[in-house]
């Protein structure tokens, strides 16, 4: 039997010839995404920022650290979750992807998710809810509402992005009453 570990390590590397997009010729590197392949919980952000793909991970620095503290927060670990984007190369000026971006990127995101087959996933931003769902809503309006993943059982938890939070600290507690949300969840589900 094929692990879910050799499986997503040979998306990894189709991720890395993608020339799907004009991303990939502007991109030095592209980034799949990291964590337990067999994880009950997916964490999806948007796009790796620039250091971010030199580190081959989908959120690095002030970003990742308050993802982090989140989950810290709910006693998780984010080393029991998986972690990925919905667009695997950094926009120039780490701009917000665009919609072309997206849903050419979004086949490997669903290939992804159908490996790990997780129980909850968490979609951080517009851009991750989106991409999940096939839609055009925006975070705020649709904020800790359920949604059904389509593909196989799954709840997808729409929250913030880390950078939200980043730019905006006073708005934190938001993020702190999501995550004691999501740990409801996965009490339930996992």
């Amino acid at each position: 039997m094929v692990k879910n570990s050799d499986l997503l390590k040979s998306l990894h590397d189709r991720i890395l010839s993608c020339e799907m997009c004009p991303l990939s010729k502007q991109i030095t590197s592209a980034v799949s995404g990291v964590g337990n392949p067999d994880a009950d919980v997916v964490v999806v952000g948007d796009a790796p920022r620039f250091q971010a793909t030199y580190k081959d991970v989908p959120m690095s620095g002030d970003e990742f650290e308050i993802l982090e503290d989140l989950v810290m927060k709910i006693d998780c670990n984010l080393k029991d979750w998986y972690t990925l984007t919905a667009v695997k190369c950094c926009p120039p000026s780490e701009r917000t992807p665009y919609d072309i971006e997206v849903k050419m990127c979004r086949p490997y995101l669903l290939k992804q998710l159908g490996v790990i087959r997780p129980k909850l996933i968490i979609a951080m931003g517009t851009t991750a809810l989106n991409a999940l769902v096939d839609e055009n809503y925006k975070i705020g309006d649709v904020r800790r509402q359920l949604f059904d993943f389509e593909f196989f059982p799954a709840i997808i938890f729409p929250t913030y992005h880390p950078k939200y939070y980043k730019h905006q600290p006073s708005k934190m507690d938001k993020g702190i009453n999501d995550f004691f949300k999501i740990k409801k969840l996965i009490d339930k589900l996992c």
